[in-house]
């Protein structure tokens, strides 16, 4: 059976750098075979790049990537590049790259990939990876609730523009992103220069136990209910976390019941919900579960734990969150 295509999603804010990485990411040769999806061609400075256009829609680049707008239906245009790439009319691919308008909420796209019968097949989702411009983060958080919704979504965060800002300010929007998604890292970019490995591999679907380990480090999180001790200004954002540590394993019945009330009762207060927990059946092959607002991947396992998490974690991102509640959830799913 062939390997399902993995497929990442960039997105940021309006001025975060969305262009200029994904610019020199083309440009390297580790990003060779990648389909990249984007707004239109004149957000993106890929003429230099430009050997031949096949069509108004179609064009592809020197280092053999292929590059389409998105003037439509994304189904379609998703439809059409695996189908003609599979049939020899188009051009083959390895990877799918989606860059999103400033303004996007990423959910959709990955409801997409999950809902539509030939997308889920062929298709798995590497990440959201979203850019954060270092220079205005602060504002642009406090300002724009579609920012911080695309920070609390995010599998990885690219601090942008590192090198415009004193190492102090730096400091400072690490704090208020991960005040936003305490869950991951967030990596500072210099000079737009980035490595192919600072967007792949970084979900749940793609990389294997070890970047399990990075997609969820033990190592970043506060107790259930805290903030890390971050100052109020730091918590504008309107965006809370909770963190559910179960000791004991838990049945695939339950763990699958529970996720069906979380996202069926929390719905579009659920930014993200992601997790590895220990199951009965074999506690050392943890489970991992992924949910976006309403929909939920399936359960997966992995062969063994990643070697720096070793005990049950789930997370859930999003507004208006009660602590109580998901306790409660947890415990009459778990003991029932």
């Amino acid at each position: 059976m062939t390997a399902p295509i993995p497929v990442t999603v960039i997105t940021g804010f309006l001025g975060s750098g969305k262009t200029t990485l994904l610019g020199r990411l083309l440009s390297h040769s580790a990003m060779a075979g990648t389909a990249v999806i984007i707004n239109e061609y004149g957000e993106v400075a890929l003429d230099h790049w430009l050997v031949e256009s096949g069509g108004e829609e179609l064009i592809t680049l020197g280092n053999g990537c292929v590059c389409c707008s998105l003037r439509g239906d994304l189904v379609s245009r998703f439809r059409r590049l695996l189908i003609n790439a599979g049939s020899g009319q188009g051009p083959a691919f390895r990877r799918i790259v989606i860059e999103t308008t400033g303004l996007a909420d990423p959910a959709p796209i990955v409801h997409t990939l999950m809902q539509d019968p030939l997308l889920s097949e062929r298709c798995v989702m590497d990440g959201i990876v979203t850019l954060v411009d270092a220079v205005h983060a602060a504002a642009t958080l406090d300002a724009h609730p579609a920012a911080a919704t695309q920070v609390a979504m995010a599998d990885r965060i690219l601090i942008t523009k590192a090198d415009l800002v004193a190492p102090a300010a730096l400091a400072e929007v690490r704090c208020r992103v991960q005040a936003v998604n305490p869950s991951i890292a967030a990596l500072p970019v210099e000079y737009g220069r980035v490595e192919p490995d600072a967007i792949l591999h970084c979900g749940p679907g793609t990389g294997g136990v070890a970047a399990l380990g990075r997609w969820l480090p033990g190592q970043t999180f506060a107790p259930l209910g805290e903030s890390k001790g971050l100052p109020d200004r730091h918590r504008r954002a309107g965006i809370e976390t909770l963190l559910l540590e179960p000791e004991a394993p838990v049945s695939r019945a339950a763990l699958e019941r529970f996720m069906d009330l979380l996202c069926e009762t929390w719905g579009d207060r659920l930014l993200r919900c992601k997790g590895i927990l220990a199951v009965t059946d074999d506690p050392t092959r943890p489970a991992v579960v992924h949910a976006v607002r309403h929909q939920r991947h399936p359960v997966g396992r992995l062969p063994a734990w990643p070697v720096d998490l070793q005990d049950s974690r789930l997370v859930c991102i999003g507004e208006r969150l009660q602590e109580d509640w998901l306790r409660g959830l947890w415990a009459s799913c778990a003991g029932g």
